[in-house]
């Protein structure tokens, strides 16, 4: 992970700007914009679920690795 850039956050609200989030995001991982990423899918019921998409396993793991980091500054 490029440790120079500032983390960038983007909200998405409601079902349909969801949606359209996470086809921007297929849609920078076709232009190659994108070769990887963390997310954390939070459920109704209070839990999440981390999902790590693209890259290989040290990119992945990378990923992982800040989005826990990220979330436990967070707390």
């Amino acid at each position: 992970m490029d440790k120079a850039k500032p983390p960038h956050y983007e909200a998405a609200m409601g079902r349909d700007e969801s949606v359209a989030a996470l086809q921007d995001l297929i849609a920078r991982f076709e232009r190659g914009e994108v070769h990887c990423a963390a997310l954390r899918l939070f459920k109704p019921d209070g839990s999440w679920e981390d999902i790590v998409v693209g890259g290989d396993e040290n990119e992945q793991a990378a990923a992982l690795a800040d989005l826990q980091r990220m979330h436990q500054r967070s707390n």
